[in-house]
C-alpha cells in the first residue's frame, strides 16, 4: 500500500464491523474509520475517494451524513450499508451504491472497485470530450493539417472504444449509478 492508494472511509457504529471491513480493504486501500456520522464529517475531506456508510446510526443517520457531504460538494462515492433492502431509496438519498447486510468480503471489494472504476470512466470521458473540442477547433482552423486531424481522430477512436468497453463491463445498477452522477 502506498500514499497514492485510494482512500476509503468506513462509517459504522458497530466496531466489530469497522474492524472486519478495514481488514478486508486494507491490502489495497488507505483506510479511515469513524463510529459515528459526526466523526465521519470530521474525517472526510477531498482525499476520500469512497465512503462505506452505515444507514442507521445513533445521533446522525447515513442520510444526514450524505446530505452534509453533498452540501460540502466533496467528490467521493458513497456506498450505503443497510440491514433493510431498499436500494432505490438509498440511491434517491444520494448514495452511489447500496449493500445489504450482512455484507460479504467479495461484495464489499466488488462495489469499492466498481466505484473507483466510475472515477476512471469519468476521467476517460472528460479526456474524450476535450479531444472532441480540440478536433472542432482544428476543423475550424485554416492552418490544421490532415496529419493532425488523423492523429487526433485515432486518439478519439481509441478513447471511444475504451469508454464502450468500460460500459459493457458494468451491470445495470453500476451503469445507472454512473449516469446519475
Amino acid at each position: 500500500m502506498s500514499d497514492t492508494d485510494p482512500v476509503v472511509l468506513i462509517v459504522e457504529d458497530e466496531s466489530s464491523l469497522v474492524d472486519i471491513y478495514s481488514h478486508w480493504l486494507s491490502g489495497d486501500y488507505q483506510i479511515r474509520s469513524a463510529e459515528s456520522g459526526t466523526r465521519a464529517l470530521e474525517l472526510i475531506d477531498d482525499s476520500v475517494d469512497i465512503m462505506v456508510l452505515d444507514r442507521l446510526m445513533p445521533a446522525m443517520t447515513g442520510r444526514e451524513v450524505i446530505k452534509e457531504v453533498r452540501k460540502r460538494e466533496l467528490d467521493c462515492k458513497i456506498v450505503m450499508a443497510t440491514a433493510v433492502e431498499s436500494n432505490f431509496d438509498l440511491i434517491e438519498a444520494g448514495a452511489d451504491a447500496a449493500l445489504t447486510k450482512p455484507i460479504t468480503k467479495d461484495e464489499l471489494l466488488s462495489v469499492v472497485s466498481q466505484m473507483l472504476a466510475h472515477e476512471d470512466y469519468r476521467e476517460l470521458e472528460a479526456e474524450y470530450f476535450d479531444l472532441l473540442a480540440e478536433r472542432s477547433e482544428l476543423l475550424a482552423s485554416a492552418t490544421s493539417s490532415q496529419e493532425e486531424l488523423s492523429t487526433l481522430g485515432s486518439r478519439i477512436e481509441r478513447l471511444a472504444t475504451r469508454l464502450e468497453d468500460r460500459t459493457q463491463e458494468m451491470d445495470d445498477n453500476a451503469f445507472i449509478s454512473l449516469m446519475r452522477n
